[in-house]
């Protein structure tokens, strides 16, 4: 697979990094953390609410909403051999594209659902603005944080 960079971003490769306490913290296609480089430096900082007993969770790979559930099983299992069992996996979530009036919660109407819409298509416009400024790191700390609070 090649990997075609948005118009307006600059991106070189730096190498790799081995970041043992990274590895400590498992998986979820919706992670309540964020790891943002800075220089040489990577951090990992929340990205919602974390409350006292909730597990924290990295993104291995791809987000529920970025990447259909077969798809994200399919890398999850070819480079690090485990089936997901986040809550996105299992409630099969679907991608904020695929969202239709069937599956809206009941009590739900139709304004909630178009809310949400307007929501998405808000931080949309703003991670392209990021993205087009050559800011990567705020693009990918948005597109985390668009897929884990765009709830139904």
């Amino acid at each position: 697979e090649t990997w075609e960079p948005e118009p307006g971003l600059t991106t070189s490769f730096i190498g790799c990094a081995l970041n043992p306490s990274f590895a400590l913290f498992n998986h979820s296609c919706t992670p309540n953390t964020a790891r943002v480089n800075i220089g040489p430096n990577t951090l990992m900082i929340a990205a919602k609410d974390i409350q006292a007993g909730d597990e924290i969770s990295d993104g291995y790979s791809y987000q529920y909403c970025d990447q259909a559930y077969d798809l994200r099983q399919g890398w999850l299992r070819d480079h690090y051999k485990f089936d997901c069992g986040c809550a996105a996996c299992e409630g099969k979530w679907p991608l904020h594209g695929d969202i239709t009036n069937a599956l809206v919660k009941p009590g739900r109407s139709n304004k909630d659902l178009q809310n949400i819409e307007n929501k998405f298509l808000t931080i949309k416009k703003l991670t392209s603005a990021e993205l087009s400024a050559g800011n990567f790191d705020r693009y990918l700390f948005h597109s985390i944080c668009t897929c884990m609070n765009l709830k139904l």
